[in-house]
This record gives C-alpha cells, sequence and structure tokens, in this order.
C-alpha cells in the first residue's frame, strides 16, 4: 500500500496504563497526581517515537508498559495486557498518533511502598483525568472484568500466599456477584488446570474469622482461560 508523500516516517505512540489493585475489599485505579493541570489526576502515560522506516526495529509494547509501571511507581505488576488502541486521524506534514492502552494489576502488598505522587481512587468513582482519557480507563476496566469472568485474572490480585476466600472475593468484586462458598470451589476446581495453584501443606491462616488452608500459584503459572464461565 503507498503512503502519502508527506506521511511521516516517524509514528508517535502514546502509552497509557490503567493500573489497578484491590484494597480493603474493593477495586482501586493507581493514578499519578499532575501539578499544574485542573484534572489533578492521570493514568500513567509516556511518549514513544517509532521509526517506522527501518522494520527492523521491534519494540515490545508490553514490556514498555511493565518498564513504565516499574520505573513510575517502583512495583512490578503482576500481570499487564493491550486492551485498547486507536488511531488519531492522518493529516499531512504532521506525525501521526497511535495511542495504546494497557491494563495492569499489583498486589495489595505493594501498595504501601508507592510513591507519593500517587493515588488510589475507587474504581467506580474515579475524577476527570487529564486529556479526557476516562473512556479509556472504563474500557480497561470493562475489559478486565469480562476476561476475569472466565480465565484465573483475579489470581494476580492476590499475595504470593493466599486462601480460597481471599480468591473468592477476588472475583466477587471484579464480577459483582456474590458466590456460596461450596459453589465457588465446585466452580473453580471445574474451571481451573490442576497444574495452575498449589496447596502448601500444613500452612494455614486466619481469613475472614477463621482458620483456612494457604495455596499459591505455580511458579511461572500464566494466565489460564475457562471453557466456560466461572
Amino acid at each position: 500500500m503507498s503512503m502519502p508523500k508527506n506521511f511521516s516516517s516517524s509514528l508517535v505512540c502514546s502509552l497509557q496504563v490503567a493500573v489497578t489493585a484491590i484494597h480493603n475489599g474493593e477495586l482501586y485505579v493507581i493514578l499519578e497526581k499532575v501539578k499544574g493541570h485542573s484534572s489533578g489526576t492521570a493514568l500513567l502515560t509516556s511518549g514513544i517515537a517509532v521509526n517506522t522506516a527501518n522494520r527492523r526495529e521491534n519494540q515490545d509494547l508490553s514490556k514498555l508498559a511493565t518498564d513504565l509501571v516499574v520505573k513510575k511507581m517502583h512495583v512490578a505488576p503482576t500481570y499487564v495486557e493491550q486492551v485498547h488502541a486507536f488511531l488519531t486521524p492522518f493529516r499531512p506534514g504532521r506525525e501521526s498518533w497511535v495511542n495504546v492502552t494497557y491494563s495492569a494489576i499489583v498486589k495489595e502488598d505493594t501498595l504501601l511502598h508507592l510513591p507519593e505522587t500517587f493515588s488510589l481512587v475507587p474504581a467506580a468513582k474515579l475524577p476527570k483525568l487529564v486529556d479526557d482519557l476516562n473512556f479509556v480507563a472504563e474500557i480497561a476496566l470493562q475489559k478486565m472484568r469480562e476476561k476475569a469472568n472466565h480465565s484465573t485474572l483475579p489470581f494476580f490480585f492476590l499475595s504470593q500466599e493466599f486462601t480460597l476466600p481471599e480468591l473468592q472475593q477476588a472475583y466477587e468484586i471484579l464480577l459483582g456477584r456474590d458466590y456460596t462458598r461450596s459453589n465457588f470451589q465446585r466452580k473453580l476446581l471445574e474451571s481451573a488446570p490442576p497444574y495452575f495453584i498449589e496447596l502448601l501443606p500444613n500452612q494455614q491462616r486466619t481469613s475472614f474469622g477463621r482458620p483456612a488452608q494457604l495455596y499459591r500459584m505455580s511458579p511461572g503459572a500464566r494466565i489460564a482461560i475457562f471453557q466456560k464461565s466461572i
């Protein structure tokens, strides 16, 4: 396909990351405080210039999104996924922009180490964001909830060791519905691959007022997709 004569060989990518965490039984979005802007808060954002003339250059946007979270928040995300992208209309003599949005998850026990330039905001009460990117944040949250309904995505919100009641709460928070304990565990055992979760023998902790068996995700386990909704 031929390009316009004055098509720029440089494509500028605006990378946004919607970082989420479960804290005190609620889903939160972690926003960056922006000085001198009326909105005051924003998704993590970075501008990246991509040289389209050299097609052998391969830039991994997933890695760039992960690196952005680590660099700004000093926390390594447990899960990162692209959820949205759109291209600004072509204008002669101007660089083309592609806006790419990623969803990222961090564990609750890492929130104590967040820099003061970040704030936790309930996902249901997002303020007006810089550059009117609320619709992007809402898309990220919607995609995350949809995926949680038929995958192991909620596992990635939990600490390294967790109980089944804590896992059940994560699913309930993301999906907005309650499960009975027996029904949830039955659906989980039917859906999750047997290699994905490991029981920690003779290890328990108090969870929701009673002793509960501890589990962990198998080392190196990646997200698993269920054949049907949980």
